[in-house]
């Protein structure tokens, strides 16, 4: 049994909100104008390109290309829905900001995560300055610096995508939402190589597999086995009122801290579980390789 469910903002950034696969895929709608052409100076010389960095180690905004922020948005647009409050702007979300076209040769908008802003929360009209995280695949995102003076006010916020699979009973423990998948295939079709099907990060509780039929549990164990080895986020769902007999994943996988290179986060607690994701998936972002 799968669950995609909503939390609210004041428990958790980045949120998460449940997408109806019938739904038609949303499509980031790209604003401003294109990317100017380079401008010549001189007979055949070119003008230089801008420096990659500044002198404080932000991104130039100049050096950023439209193709850049079109890969960024690309890395995690499958695990991304718009949100309902899309102005309101707050650390450890993701957007897709307008940018001001007047002096300098900027791409028309910039997709990233908030790392930090000023004033620490509040709507787009309001900030003063804000610094982004462009994500780069395959490599540490890039820091961006904006100031108010540099942004439309146009902005789109996105929530993510987490995916829970989860007893019926436990459902309730998350949210009172009753939208939920009954199917333990849905979690053998999950293609571990294909950033496109594989979310972020994914929570899976010891009931869920202990309830999963016998037939389907080597195939389960295998496919949980693949996703650990290749540094997938998963955690363990375990709270600690389940009965012995209920064995944690790390057991069922023959993993072990301080024994084993990789093992599960194991959370007890649904508060306890939105801050481990929180915490997790924000430094899975910042590293090199996503």
């Amino acid at each position: 049994m799968a669950i995609e469910t909503t939390f609210f903002r004041s428990l958790l950034q980045p949120l998460f909100i449940r997408r109806d696969d019938k739904e038609e895929p949303r499509k980031v709608r790209w604003i401003g104008k294109k990317e100017p052409a380079p401008i010549s100076s001189g007979g055949n010389k070119s003008v230089q390109p801008p420096e990659r960095k500044t002198k404080r180690g932000y991104r130039n905004l100049a050096s950023i290309t439209l193709g850049e922020v079109n890969d960024a948005y690309k890395l995690f647009a499958d695990q991304l829905v718009p949100n309902a409050n899309p102005t309101w702007i707050a650390p450890n979300t993701f957007y897709m900001i307008e940018l001001v076209q007047d002096r300098e040769d900027r791409p028309p908008a910039i997709f990233g995560r908030v790392r930090t802003c000023y004033p620490s929360d509040g709507h787009i009209q309001n900030i003063q300055e804000m610094e982004l995280h462009l994500p780069r695949k395959g490599d540490a995102p890039d820091l961006v610096h904006l100031r108010a003076g540099e942004i439309t006010g146009q902005v789109q916020g996105y929530l993510l995508q987490v995916k829970f699979h989860i007893t019926k009973e436990e459902i309730l423990d998350f949210s009172d939402t009753e939208e939920f998948i009954t199917s333990y295939l849905d979690f053998l079709e999950i293609d571990e190589g294909d950033q496109a099907t594989f979310p972020p990060l994914l929570l899976i509780s010891s009931r869920w597999y202990a309830s999963a039929p016998e037939s389907l549990k080597p195939e389960i164990r295998e496919k949980l086995t693949r996703l650990v080895s290749r540094n997938k986020l998963i955690f363990d769902y375990h709270p600690d009122h389940l009965p012995a007999e209920i064995r944690m994943l790390n057991k069922e996988l023959g993993l072990k801290a301080g024994f084993s290179e990789v093992f599960l986060v194991e959370p007890e607690t649904p508060g306890q579980t939105l801050q481990i994701i929180q915490r997790q998936f924000g430094a899975y972002f910042t590293k090199p390789g996503i």
